[in-house]
């Protein structure tokens, strides 16, 4: 009897998959890497998806999850994707690739520019969120000013999870909180807003028909089957944006709470039942995987990502970097050096989103030499971080008018029980945890006691 459940998982330099017994809670786990492609002809932030390696990496998982849990595809009862959000993917009427770009592609800083000079508010004031360079906005824009004639061929509109969706299926669907992220829906209406396409000059025919996260995209189709490893004719369900979904892995499914996603990127939300739009324009609002349910975010920064470039800058002579640094860090008290790091933290600005500048303040005078002064700087990069999910949870409550006191925490970050300790130690809130995590760090604890 089919029991099992399948999620697909499209982040910003991996793919995750996960396997699930419906029936027991067993679960089986695999990920594939990838990198994102430089496209020098458009400038120094203009990267590129790599859509080849992640359709290999797609079918790679879904045939080792199988083969490690030794069940057969007819025992799989669906597939769910999720993604990224920031994505942009653009197809012709041959379906051909003219524009695939990850959340990091910036190539579009001068039309947002343009975007938020000309239409700003009333752009914020429907969509929640400030023109900015990562967003598909601002990147159609950029294809229609500076590739017209690609523009010109342009059929389909799809966000990362949305493309892949559409590769298994054959079905062109937009889940509901990945287009809340692209400056183009309407929050309040949950469709896509047709004074912004007119602000923008898109044409609507490019979007396709909104719908719910866990709604159906469709079934298998037989190609897709064979490169997966998977029945034809196997139910398709959008996952939603990983954020979003990681709000509901943390067991948050009701409004009025606060939620840290400790991942490469660090997201500090709100959900809510309405929508907050900030008079200075520095949060985000958006949907969460809930109908009718919004959130209010203030986002930390790329934690996860510095904390990983320092490691390695670090800890070059370790099998595990991470490991080590924080390790390292957990063998110091707070403020005990004078040290003071801003990498990989940051008090989020919706309207002035920019290439984060790291910064680490110390004195040679007072730095400890060797092995001494690395433990001193490691341990300032976590409690860095630590008060920057701080000044982001104290921005969120200031928008949204003194919420809860109380915070989950969820995300590859919050796996670290050194890097948990600084954040309970710095933050005034605290911190809820999924029971999955609180038996791993239980355990954790167990074995390092």
């Amino acid at each position: 009897m089919a029991q099992y459940l399948m999620s697909l998982d499209l982040g910003g330099s991996a793919a995750k998959g996960l396997l699930v017994d419906a029936a027991t809670g067993q679960s089986f786990s695999s990920e594939k890497p990838w990198s994102n492609l430089k496209d020098a002809k458009y400038g120094v932030f203009a990267l590129n998806l790599d859509l080849v390696a992640i359709w290999k990496a797609l079918g790679d998982i879904s045939k080792a999850l199988i083969s490690e849990s030794g069940i057969s595809a007819s025992e799989i009862m669906g597939l769910a994707i999720t993604s990224m959000r920031h994505t942009t993917i653009v197809l012709n009427g041959a379906e051909e690739i003219l524009l695939a770009t990850p959340n990091l592609d910036a190539r579009a800083l001068a039309e947002a520019a343009n975007i938020s000079e000309e239409h700003g508010e009333e752009i914020y004031s429907i969509t929640g969120h400030w023109p900015s360079a990562i967003m598909a906005g601002a990147r159609l824009k950029w294809l229609a000013e500076k590739e017209p004639s690609l523009f010109a061929e342009a059929k389909t509109f799809f966000t990362l999870a949305d493309w892949v969706g559409f590769k298994l299926t054959g079905q062109k669907t937009a889940e509901a909180s990945l287009a809340a992220e692209t400056l183009l829906l309407d929050l309040k209406k949950r469709e896509w807003s047709e004074e912004v396409l007119r602000y923008l000059s898109l044409p609507k025919h490019l979007f396709p028909p909104i719908i719910n996260a866990g709604q159906a995209i469709g079934t298998l189709i037989s190609d897709a089957a064979k490169h997966l490893g998977l029945k034809e004719g196997l139910l398709v369900a959008a996952g939603g944006a990983d954020t979003q979904a990681g709000l509901l892995g943390m067991g948050i499914y009701e409004s009025d709470k606060l939620g840290i996603v400790a991942g490469s990127t660090t997201p500090v939300v709100l959900t809510s039942n309405q929508v907050f739009i900030d008079p200075q324009r520095r949060t985000w609002a958006s949907l969460t995987l809930i109908p009718g349910q919004y959130i209010c975010e203030s986002n930390a920064g790329s934690m996860g990502s510095a904390l990983e470039l320092f490691a390695k800058m670090l800890y070059a002579d370790s099998h595990n970097p991470l490991f080590a640094l924080n390790q390292d860090a957990a063998k110091l008290k707070p403020g005990e050096t004078s040290v003071l790091s801003t990498a990989g933290a940051q008090l989020f600005n919706g309207s002035a989103v920019s290439i984060p500048l790291d910064s680490l303040t110390l004195s040679s005078m007072s730095l400890g030499s060797g092995l001494e002064g690395r433990m001193q700087v490691s341990r300032s990069i976590l409690e860095g971080m630590a008060y920057g999910v701080l000044a982001n949870l104290d921005q969120i409550k200031e928008v949204a008018s003194n919420r809860p006191d109380k915070a989950f925490i969820g995300g590859g970050m919050s796996r670290s029980a050194v890097c948990l300790k600084w954040l309970q130690i710095c933050l005034i809130y605290p911190l809820l945890f999924p029971k999955t995590l609180m038996q791993l760090l239980s355990a954790r604890a167990s074995v390092q006691g």
